[in-house]
């Protein structure tokens, strides 16, 4: 009886050993699953980012989009981003990420372009409701067409001085005809585009933003050139009056 008692007690503590060696190894996988998941998914978000650092480095020098590469450390991993121009407006991207004994590979293929700017009507369009313009000394706006020097203004190409929303805000600037020039003075567009939707963006990606305090408007600056083009956005205080 006690040899069958202990026989039992032994069978049964070697089926507990069995289960219990079961759920650890379960439990090891999980864990190791999980890690693993982990670790992809960061190699995969390191890659991803390393897409983005390299857009910014071509933009930044606009002249690399041609073959070029770029690698660095990001989030403990490490990644690497090649890039070659396959014609005028198609650039491919391969990069790649690796998190400790993990990797992702993304290939990427971009369309390049230049972000359309919204046609204006004028050399400053007021896109105000019932606006009012105060003019102090002897401004200019000017919206001729001049060449590359700002000489010898041509008549094609050129645009209207000043552009509102209504009749009504044109009749109320119309004292201000002798400071303007252009293909005619005011111009009525109801349909002009709005700043609002757009200007945001380009100060976000401007190379300078010129404010009417502190900002230099002459002397020996370099704002870019037809090699090496510069995004700059002029600030313009305009006082509305209600």
């Amino acid at each position: 009886m006690g040899s069958n008692s202990l026989i039992g007690i032994c069978t049964l503590f070697f089926v507990f050993s069995i289960l219990f060696s079961s759920m650890n190894e379960k439990e090891r996988h999980a864990a190791d699953s999980t890690y693993g998941y982990m670790k992809l998914t960061t190699a995969r978000e390191i890659t991803r980012s390393s897409i983005n650092i390299a857009l910014k480095k071509i933009y930044q020098d606009l002249y690399k989009l041609s073959a070029d590469s770029i690698s660095g450390n990001l989030d403990e991993g490490e990644y690497r981003v090649t890039w070659f121009r396959e014609n005028d407006t198609l650039l491919n991207l391969i990069a790649k990420g690796k998190f400790d004994d993990s990797m992702c590979l993304i290939k990427t293929k971009l369309l390049i372009y230049s972000k359309p700017f919204p046609k204006d009507s004028a050399a400053v369009s007021l896109h105000v409701n019932s606006v009012g313009m105060i003019m102090k000394g002897t401004p200019l706006i000017d919206g001729n067409n001049y060449d590359i020097n700002g000489n010898n203004p041509s008549d094609s190409g050129a645009v209207p001085a000043v552009a509102v929303l209504s009749k009504t805000d044109s009749a109320n600037l119309a004292i201000f005809d002798p400071y303007l020039s252009g293909s005619q003075d005011l111009l009525v567009n109801p349909a002009m585009p709005d700043p609002e939707a757009f200007v945001n963006q380009y100060m976000a990606n401007a190379d300078y933003i010129l404010t009417p305090s502190g900002s230099p408007y002459s002397g020996n600056m370099n704002y870019g050139d037809t090699t090496h083009p510069k995004l700059c956005l002029l600030m313009v205080l305009i006082r509305l009056i209600p």
